[in-house]
């Protein structure tokens, strides 16, 4: 019988081939996915160069087509901002003339309009009619009308409570409503004109 009197090896040392392979392999592995990761780089970066480079010429036109723009403004900066105040104003200020001929047309007979106001775009005012049929006729008319848009009657008094007007007779009955006008015979309050 034989006895090994020998102290047993470490096992680092009985497998130190597999640890240097491990090693190896694992650092072999990482050098692969560094110049993995280095050419896909390298990749992206070609592919947006060349998106750049497309882009390039495009970008000098659009340049070109801003400073042109921007000396066409400098050069005649005070024709511009007068056809814009124009603009703005034609945008702005209604024909309520055409406003007032429509409340008038869509009165009955007994029916007397007063009070009224514009503020941009709505047009408030007070109505007076001889009896809660005239208040519907005309109610009706107005919101028949193309040029009219949220027409709304805001309140149905008395006569003799109203303080703004007297009238007479104390049984007639007073509106108040209000209406956002649209100018449908010009082109330039027509397509903005039932904005709020």
């Amino acid at each position: 019988m034989r006895v090994n009197l020998m102290p047993p090896i470490p096992a680092g040392r009985r497998f130190f081939s597999w640890w240097v392979s491990l090693i190896v392999l694992i650092l072999s592995s990482l050098v692969i996915f560094g110049v993995w990761v280095y050419r896909e780089q390298s990749r992206q970066t070609a592919g947006l160069g060349k998106q750049i480079a497309a882009y390039l010429p495009e970008e000098s036109k659009i340049r070109a087509k801003v400073k042109e723009r921007e000396e066409f403004t400098a050069d005649h900066r005070a024709v511009l901002d007068y056809q814009k105040t124009v603009q703005n104003l034609r945008s702005e200020n209604m024909d309520w003339d055409q406003a007032l001929g429509l409340m008038e047309s869509a009165l009955p007979a007994e029916g007397r309009i007063f009070n009224v106001q514009v503020k941009g775009r709505k047009l408030e005012a007070m109505a007076a009619f001889s009896s809660l049929d005239g208040i519907a006729y005309f109610q009706d008319q107005m919101k028949k009308s193309a040029s009219v848009k949220d027409f709304v009657i805001e309140s149905v008094e008395e006569a003799g409570a109203v303080r703004e007007v007297q009238i007479k007779p104390d049984t007639a009955k007073v509106i108040r409503f209000h209406f956002y006008f649209k100018n449908l015979a010009s082109g330039v309050g027509g397509g903005k004109g039932g904005e709020k």
